[in-house]
């Protein structure tokens, strides 16, 4: 084991932690951040972050994994105040403040991308969470009991698993994107990774904050909200360089509703988290799968 302390620079690492996130790997003070081949387990002690590594890390790479994955180095002030003006994000400034936007690897990412295809947030999420228990592995780090997510070797080995998990259509393209990164090719260029697709996980796991998410939800929502036009062009407008961050952040403050109750929250004006099965109240809900 190797540790490390870094000064939290304003981050709520509580908010950081929580938002879209499981019970394993956030349990309201502890935060299991799973890498390839390794993992590491950080809390808060007062003003700093501490960081215990498991696996092979050296000191400066434990302290840059949880630097850049907690996003401590990020300046969120440009986009914040330009949401105390929007009809959707008005309350972010409010409810988020010191929150970041946690990153994750590229095959995680492109997980959670595929799962949320044509899904609801609670079908994509639950589907997420079961092929990590059922094709992962678990772990002990320390004194948390936890679960590593499956690789990519893991899951082309054990594919008709893969398909017990309920994504149906998607086990297809989990595979193409396993097979590209076993084979050392650019997943983003797999079969069924199209532009909503590789937009969010390019924002997961690059921060790339600039090119929106858009589905049919999204494009509903900037409808509903700004009026009618090409979401992707009306959203680049509007936030500029922070257009990807802010459809995520869409999806924190109507908690990720099915469309219709998305669309009457905007219309009455209920724009915060308020519901239990939602982005930010997921690591709460031991029992999800």
């Amino acid at each position: 084991m190797i540790s490390t302390a870094l000064d939290l620079r304003g981050v709520d690492f509580e908010k950081t932690a929580a938002v879209y996130n499981f019970s394993f790997y956030f349990d309201g003070k502890r935060l299991v951040l799973a890498e390839p081949n390794r993992a590491a387990v950080v809390y808060r002690d007062g003003a700093l972050l501490r960081a215990v590594g498991y696996g092979e890390w050296t000191q400066s790479e434990l302290a840059n994994a949880v630097e850049e994955r907690l996003g401590l180095g990020e300046d969120y002030s440009e986009l914040f105040s330009l949401a105390e003006h929007d009809v959707i994000l008005a309350r972010v400034p409010a409810v988020l403040a010191g929150w970041r936007m946690r990153s994750m690897p590229l095959w995680l990412a492109l997980l959670v991308a595929i799962n949320q295809q044509n899904a609801s947030f609670a079908q994509g999420w639950r589907n997420l969470c079961r092929i990590i228990k059922r094709l992962g592995k678990p772990a002990r780090l320390g004194d948390v009991y936890t679960y590593l997510p499956p690789s990519p070797e893991d899951v082309l080995r054990r594919r008709d698993e893969l398909r017990g998990c309920g994504v149906g259509y998607r086990a297809g393209y989990i595979l193409s994107v396993a097979e590209a990164l076993a084979e050392g090719r650019d997943p983003l260029r797999a079969k069924g990774v199209g532009g909503y697709t590789r937009a969010l996980a390019e924002l997961l796991a690059y921060r790339r904050y600039d090119e929106p998410p858009v589905d049919r939800w999204v494009e509903a929502l900037v409808e509903k909200a700004y009026g009618g036009g090409d979401a992707r062009e009306l959203l680049k407008r509007r936030f500029g360089r922070w257009a990807g961050l802010a459809v995520y952040l869409y999806t924190i403050v109507l908690d990720a509703a099915p469309l219709r109750r998305a669309l009457q929250r905007i219309e009455r004006g209920f724009i915060e988290p308020v519901e239990e099965i939602s982005p930010m109240n997921l690591w709460r809900l031991s029992s999800f799968c």
